[in-house]
């Protein structure tokens, strides 16, 4: 059959699959009430929001935003408790692919008690007409495996909307070792809010591994926090098709929804459309584009937590118990 049936007959797919039912979420004003409790401002906070990202790259940016850090160990694997932006949070890596992303999703709500939302933040692959170092941040989830789709929470994508002005994204950044140039992109990056996001998993249900001392692509460690630890765009998208394709996001969006946690991604684009070099897709624009990508998702990341934080103080917006 013609790889354009192939295309349509995925179009009609998805299609089908947006008008399923969808899980009961939380109500607005619930949705608010919990991201309000883990504003640090507001008198006896005591919720997190967990950010978190699948491989050390991902994560470092935000890292290098944590204050207050105190290192924790959940299963084995370090965690740094801390404030980003003005917000109290759990920070870390699930690995790659959506067994590891599930399991860790799963143990960091056994390890705390706390946690009232997820946010991911993460670099993925995009279509036109979004362009590489964009930022999406899809409305819904699709799990490629079971055909189920996930809602991202409308809240929390509605700070992702109040945001998508107000920040400035990077167009220039480091490419990665071996060549270390400095890369600007043509276009300015944006934060795009709407959209099917889909993830796959390309290793049949076994948790990928990650390799100790690998650095910031495969390995299991991430940079320490400065301080030291202690302790255990614009408008929405029209993109045809999914508008950020990775392997992670999907499966931390079932496990929140299972447990009735607000869920959020926020995916730059390292590989797709708009390569000022040409090179041929994924893995080459992947290992070139990976650190400014990385660095736009997290900078996305700590504006909406920023707002949160300056909402977090508003009566008007926060329910007076949280």
């Amino acid at each position: 059959m013609p790889s354009r049936w192939w295309s349509r007959l995925g179009s009609l797919a998805l299609a089908t699959l947006a008008l399923l039912p969808r899980p009961a979420a939380a109500s607005s004003r619930a949705t608010r009430a919990a991201l309000c409790a883990a504003v640090a401002a507001r008198p006896g906070a005591s919720a997190r929001i967990a950010v978190v990202s699948a491989f050390p790259a991902e994560v470092a940016p935000l890292i290098a935003r944590i204050t207050g850090a105190v290192a924790v160990d959940v299963d084995g694997r370090t965690f740094y408790t801390g404030e980003i932006a003005g917000v109290r949070v759990v920070l870390g890596i699930t690995g790659i692919g959506m067994v590891n992303a599930a399991t860790t999703a799963e143990s960091l709500l056994a390890h705390f008690d706390d946690i009232n939302a997820f946010v991911f933040s993460g670099v993925a692959g995009s279509r036109p007409p979004r362009r590489i170092a964009d930022v999406t941040v899809p409305t819904r989830w699709l799990e490629v495996s079971s055909g189920e789709i996930f809602d991202s929470d409308r809240v929390l994508l509605g700070l992702a909307r109040r945001v998508r002005k107000r920040v400035t994204l990077e167009r220039c950044g480091n490419v990665p070792p071996p060549d270390g140039a400095i890369l600007c992109l043509p276009d300015q990056p944006g934060i795009f809010v709407g959209g099917l996001g889909e993830s796959e998993d390309p290793y049949g249900g076994v948790a990928y591994p990650c390799i100790p001392g690998a650095g910031e692509l495969l390995g299991c460690e991430f940079p320490a926090p400065a301080m030291q630890a202690e302790g255990a765009g614009s408008g929405a998208a029209t993109t045809q098709g999914p508008v950020a394709e990775d392997e992670e996001s999907a499966a931390v969006a079932r496990v929140a929804t299972e447990h009735g946690i607000p869920f959020v991604a926020f995916r730059a684009v390292s590989d797709g459309p708009a390569d000022p070099l040409g090179l041929p897709g994924f893995p080459a624009q992947f290992l070139y584009y990976y650190r400014i990508a990385a660095d736009n998702a997290a900078a996305s990341t700590t504006a909406m937590l920023d707002r949160l934080a300056t909402l977090g103080t508003q009566r008007s917006w926060c329910p007076a118990s949280p």
